[in-house]
């Protein structure tokens, strides 16, 4: 099932998602990332979707470099806009499988058939839905496979500022962060900023570490989830002082005076409690935001 065709994950590409999530720009939310087991303290990078699917401008230190990744699939009368838009476009069409193992009885865990981005009914725009190895059973549209591969290495040299972050957490660790998680990624050719096109934009994030090693059926995931930081400061915390500069955070980008009565108790009321509930088995996504 890793062919040549394979999405991220599923060769030498060191990034995955673990889904998506929805954002409104006035509502403040709290990421966390806890570290479960990284003795060595081995980094996880992170890269946000949105970078993958942006053009360096023309003026770009790194526009050459790029040109050079991507020429050879860029169509004959096509711009680079132009592509991309088409991969874009190929990318909400039904013609993905995204491969997650294999389960007891060879049953094969997975979705299939399915959009790489869909439009998000609720905010518009479209939302990412890469979860873990990606390709495509359409032929056609192998180009745009092969596009976010080539992207996300691109990305992951580091020759683009601010679009790769890497942290080390130690078992225990947090690293904690506000919004820009998961935007919905909204279809804009002629938006430009910071010297890219955006033919989309939005923050949902890729993150993994090291290469995610297919054994026995089985696709080695990364422990670190959650989402990336949008913002200058990219900082992680210390559970025991977490809460407290959070909070600092929250009150400076808002003027909502509920917040002011929010005290480090309304995050960890009991500094185990995370610990605890991964041991009871609690699933992260039965516990309340």
């Amino acid at each position: 099932k890793y062919h040549v065709n394979a999405g991220y994950g599923g060769g030498y590409i060191k990034q995955h998602t673990d889904g998506y999530w929805n954002e409104r720009s006035n509502v403040p939310l709290i990421i966390v990332f806890l570290s479960i087991s990284n003795p060595n303290r081995e980094p996880t990078g992170f890269i946000p979707v949105d970078a993958i699917f942006r053009i360096p401008s023309p003026n770009s230190p790194v526009y050459d470099d790029w040109r050079a990744v991507f020429d050879d699939l860029i169509p004959a009368g096509k711009s680079p806009e132009q592509f991309v838009q088409w991969v874009v476009d190929q990318a909400t069409q039904p013609q993905f499988s995204f491969v997650m193992g294999v389960l007891g009885g060879d049953a094969k865990r997975g979705v299939y058939e399915t959009p790489l981005l869909e439009k998000d009914p609720n905010y518009g725009g479209y939302l990412f839905r890469a979860k873990s190895t990606f390709q495509s059973s359409n032929p056609d549209a192998a180009p745009v496979v092969e596009f976010t591969n080539r992207m996300i290495e691109f990305l992951g040299s580091q020759k683009v500022a601010d679009t790769y972050l890497e942290v080390s957490l130690s078992p225990g660790e947090i690293y904690l962060a506000l919004n820009g998680a998961g935007l919905s990624i909204d279809a804009n050719p002629d938006y430009e900023a910071d010297g890219y096109a955006y033919p989309v934009k939005g923050a949902a994030t890729i993150h993994g570490r090291g290469k995610l090693a297919a054994s026995d059926g089985k696709i080695d995931r990364t422990l670190a989830r959650g989402n990336s930081l949008k913002g200058q400061e990219r900082t992680f915390y210390a559970p025991d002082d977490g809460a407290d500069l959070l909070l600092e955070e929250l009150k400076k980008c808002s003027s909502d005076p509920k917040l002011a009565l929010l005290d480090r108790n309304s995050f960890f009321p009991d500094k185990g409690i995370v610990s605890k509930l991964l041991q009871e088995g609690i699933r992260g996504n039965q516990l309340k935001r």
